[in-house]
């Protein structure tokens, strides 16, 4: 029996249909995850986004609920204005990457903003912007917000080479863990990689989410797009998965298991497919 809901954000309730269901879930999507929250079903968004942007989905569907953002990083409950947990990034650690990283388009992240080195400023600035729903805070130097919670850094790739590059510095800090690469309609084709502490993960924050929700990981239902989100969804005993999903997250899940489900397209309403499936409205 699902007690608890787990939705990743974008491809699965926030499309790119914009004024429809971008930057906010479909009015009808949002009615729908409200009326089973209603019925005592808690629903939580699980994003990377930063908790600042997060919290606009949040505030807009309107579920008082603990949510987790930042990749596992940060749990919260923006309706009570409520930051429930953090996990920071060690200081000298980041300031270590930093410096390997110094001409490398990246952001500090916190819970309330994230901030650019000024020199580093361009285009793509004002895209990104949009996407988090607020533009950078501008400094001369990192080492100026270093003592403040940094729940991750996020470094931009132009292009394959600029990838590799990254690769080959990151993969030399071992006491912080990154993410894979991803991207989104929003900033395509720049690619993204973040990086939190170690203890960080969708897999993390949902069974911290599940403790503090006093429920089994059984009887939570987990909702993904990307092979990303798999690193939560194996552990939930129900699975959905949407249409616009990646195929390797689609070869992932065991249709013939009648707890796993692939719903429809985000841009048209999918994520109610999966809801239907699961009777749960």
């Amino acid at each position: 029996m699902i007690k608890a809901i787990v939705l990743d954000i974008d491809g699965v309730i926030v499309g790119n249909n914009v004024g429809v269901n971008f930057p906010q879930p479909s009015k009808k999507v949002s009615e729908t995850i409200r009326k089973i929250h209603d019925k005592g079903i808690p629903v939580s968004f699980l994003s990377g986004k930063p908790s600042f942007a997060a919290a606009e989905n949040i505030k807009t569907v309107g579920i008082d609920n603990p949510h987790i953002a930042d990749g596992g990083a940060v749990i919260f409950n923006p309706i009570q204005n409520d930051i429930i947990h953090v996990s920071s990034l060690p200081t000298e650690e980041t300031r270590r990457i930093l410096k390997d990283l110094e001409s490398t388009y990246l952001c500090l992240f916190t819970t309330e903003g994230y901030y650019l080195k000024e020199d580093l400023e361009n285009s793509f600035t004002k895209k990104y912007s949009r996407f988090a729903g607020k533009s950078p805070k501008l400094i001369s130097a990192f080492d100026s917000v270093l003592q403040e919670n940094i729940t991750k850094i996020n470094i931009y790739a132009f292009s394959e080479d600029e990838k590799k590059r990254i690769e080959s510095i990151v993969n030399k800090h071992k006491n912080l863990k990154h993410s894979n690469w991803s991207t989104n309609p929003i900033i395509d084709p720049v690619q993204v990689m973040v990086i939190t502490s170690k203890n960080v993960s969708k897999r993390d924050g949902v069974k911290y989410l599940a403790k503090y929700l006093n429920v089994s990981l059984d009887e939570v239902l987990g909702v993904g797009d990307t092979m990303h989100d798999w690193d939560f969804l194996e552990i939930c005993g129900y699975k959905g998965v949407m249409k616009n999903a990646s195929d390797q997250l689609k070869e992932m899940i065991d249709l013939d298991d009648s707890q796993s489900y692939v719903g429809g397209h985000v841009n048209e309403d999918g994520i109610i497919n999966i809801f239907e499936y699961f009777e749960l409205i």
